[in-house]
Formats: C-alpha cells, sequence, structure tokens
C-alpha cells in the first residue's frame, strides 16, 4: 500500500507508463514490519480489456544495497592500506639507498687501506690477515652495492647500460 507522499512522487512514472514506456526507479518503501527496505520498482505499460494501463513490480534490493555499501568501505579501507604500503617502500627505498651510500664509503677506505697495508713488509701471519680483511671488505662491498642496485630498481631509478659480451665464454 502506497501512501499519498508516495504515490503524488512516482504520478510521473505512472504517466510514462500509461504512455506506453517503462520506467524503472529506485525508493525506500516501509514494509508490513515497519521496516524500511531498498526497492527497485518497474512500471511496464499493459493494456486490460482496451484500456491502456501499467503493471508495477517491485524487487526488494536491500541486501545488494547493503553489500555495496559495505564493499564501498571496505574499497576505501584497501585504497588507504595501499597508499600506506606504498608510502613504506618508499621510505624503505629511500633508506636502503642512504644507508648502502653511508656503509660503502668506509668501507671503500678499509678496502683501500688494506691495499696500502698489503704494498708493506709484512710476515706470513700478517700477509694472510690483510688479505683475509680486504677479500671480506670487497664481498661485503659486492653485497652493498648489490642493495643499492635493488633499491634503484624498487624506485625505477636503475639505468641500464648494454654491454657486449660473449654468452657462450660466460656459460664455459
Amino acid at each position: 500500500m502506497l501512501g499519498p507522499d508516495l504515490v503524488k512522487e512516482r504520478s510521473k512514472h505512472y504517466q510514462q507508463a500509461l504512455e506506453g514506456k517503462s520506467v524503472q526507479a529506485s525508493a525506500s518503501l516501509e514494509n508490513r514490519k515497519g521496516e524500511i527496505r531498498d526497492v527497485v520498482v518497474s512500471y511496464h505499460p499493459v493494456t486490460l480489456q482496451g484500456e491502456r494501463c501499467f503493471m508495477a513490480t517491485t524487487i526488494d534490493v536491500t541486501d545488494i544495497v547493503q553489500r555495496e555499501k559495505e564493499l564501498e568501505v571496505l574499497n576505501a579501507e584497501l585504497e588507504e592500506q595501499k597508499q600506506e604500503a606504498e608510502s613504506a617502500v618508499t621510505v624503505k627505498t629511500a633508506f636502503l639507498a642512504n644507508m648502502s651510500h653511508e656503509i660503502r664509503t668506509p668501507m671503500n677506505g678499509v678496502v683501500g687501506m688494506t691495499e696500502l697495508l698489503a704494498d708493506t713488509p709484512l710476515t706470513d701471519d700478517q700477509r694472510l690477515y690483510v688479505d683475509t680483511i680486504k677479500n671480506s671488505g670487497e664481498a661485503l662491498l659486492v653485497i652493498i652495492n648489490d642493495v643499492l642496485d635493488y633499491s634503484k630498481i624498487e624506485a625505477e631509478k636503475l639505468e641500464l647500460h648494454p654491454e657486449p659480451f660473449d654468452l657462450e665464454r660466460c656459460i664455459h
């Protein structure tokens, strides 16, 4: 049963249906239990005993509307979490790049000083220690450079320089 306000509001739809046009409209209606339900009302023109009239069908879409609202909230939360994750990646990338530079500079000093030390008179044991320090420092520099490259890749700032090479020689 429709109240007078709703009949007045829907009169343009009734008129369109009487003119032969099918029309759909959304509404919120109160059911017999006093619950407000979201519905889609379709008005279809029909002819009965030579008289033009219309038929209205109502579909309860309350659950669908509720799910859409829930999805909108979830999508907003996901977008916020995505932005937070992207921000965290940016901060991490900047940190890795900065730390790589900060560690690489003194490590180059360590490697350079061990090379100078290796050019001085040393006992066999001392030479072994200096070589171990130098090799370890060079290994750390490789790791640091890899981390720096990784941070450049994440920041999309890695520049590739094509170089000719012999693939067969690399494999064998």
